[in-house]
């Protein structure tokens, strides 16, 4: 007598193993997840061993750079890149000779080196290295980590000198006060005109934007030939070094994840972030520079209130990490930030000299 599966039998065993396999999936997503989560750890870290490196070879930290859309070429002279504190271009840019990259970090051209993708500078869990040809700035690859600028107060500013505290309150302060501290830091607003600049902004991060500027032009400087003229401002930090971290290096934040909304992750020329549209290279702009003065957030939540190509968006903190966003302090040290972190502490971490607060013992939220 021949023996067979009936058709019911056939019809349940395939069900259970359909039932095992929904039960695993969700385990074997947290595992990828949860290795990808290890990598950018690691990638972080080695950022946080180059910025290191720069400060020892270099006798201070990288700068955040002179400011957005400028071309190489303006910070080029003999042939060699200037160094930190008068490179125009971003952090992630003067680093590069500490990440192994020595090729990269000697090219004199604007297009040779935005065009280069540099995969340690992308979170495995959002994406590789995505080529973005911006319909007004050009292309370059695009960038998933940012230098921390916090939100502190500055009696120069006639706005912000009604706040009794060191830090802003949140949200209440948070919209004029990033842009222009993050965006345009001591420079006048834009539209007002060089060479005067307004004293706008205190730079009290580890990463502060650079004390150059170009002077060939108001109000879009455009110099006949590179390099760039340059001027130094006054009344501006002029170089950071951990002596001047009294915060504590274990307790500044330098580098962390920035936000991107998930409908971005690949942007096109009409539909693209402000906040990730110039990629590695940019200089002084949210693109490699974000603030502790807004809430952090996953990527895959967006605020409609800061929907659109250029809006406050620009400068938050996050990741597609479930949880929290991974940064780098200024030991060394790689933590991970819970977004739900009390703000006054999430502001106080960015800053390399505050007062106020006991970040020794008020330090939830990061692990």
């Amino acid at each position: 007598m021949k023996r067979a599966f009936t058709l019911v039998e056939l019809l349940v065993v395939i069900a259970i193993i359909g039932i095992l396999v929904a039960l695993l999936l969700p385990a074997v997503q947290a595992a990828r997840e949860a290795a990808r989560r290890t990598q950018c750890k690691s990638q972080l870290k080695n950022i946080a061993l180059a910025i290191a490196n720069h400060h020892d070879t270099q006798g201070l930290f990288p700068t955040g750079g002179v400011s957005y859309g400028q071309p190489l070429e303006w910070f080029v002279s003999g042939g060699s890149p200037y160094q930190a504190p008068k490179q125009g271009w971003s952090w992630a840019y003067q680093i590069l000779s500490f990440l192994e990259e020595g090729a990269l970090a000697n090219l004199v051209t604007t297009e040779q080196v935005a065009e280069t993708a540099v995969p340690l500078y992308n979170c495995p869990s959002r994406r590789g290295p995505t080529f973005f040809e911006n319909p007004v700035q050009g292309a370059s690859y695009l960038m998933d980590y940012a230098g921390t600028q916090p939100l502190t107060k500055n009696t120069n500013d006639p706005f912000f000198a009604t706040s009794p505290s060191l830090y802003y309150d949140v949200p209440a302060h948070v919209a004029s006060g990033t842009y222009t501290r993050v965006h345009q830091g001591f420079w006048s607003p834009r539209g007002s005109g060089y060479p005067n600049p307004v004293n706008y902004g205190v730079f009290d991060g580890v990463i502060i934007r650079s004390p150059y500027r170009v002077v060939s032009g108001p109000p879009n400087p455009v110099p006949a030939s590179p390099p760039a003229e340059l001027a130094e401002l006054t009344g501006v930090p002029k170089k950071v070094t951990y002596s001047k971290i009294s915060d504590g290096t274990s307790k500044t934040m330098v580098i962390g994840e920035k936000w991107v909304p998930t409908d971005r992750y690949e942007p096109s020329d009409t539909n693209y972030s402000a906040s990730d549209d110039h990629g590695w290279v940019d200089g002084w702009d949210p693109d490699t520079m974000r603030t502790t003065g807004w809430p952090p957030q996953p990527d895959s939540q967006a605020d409609p209130a800061t929907s659109g190509t250029g809006s406050d968006q620009d400068y938050f903190f996050g990741s597609a990490h479930p949880g929290g966003f991974q940064t780098t302090f200024a030991d060394g040290s790689v933590h991970s930030i819970s977004y739900d972190i009390d703000m006054t502490v999430f502001n106080s971490l960015g800053t390399r000299n505050g007062e106020g607060l006991n970040e020794t013992t008020d330090l939830t939220g990061v692990q």
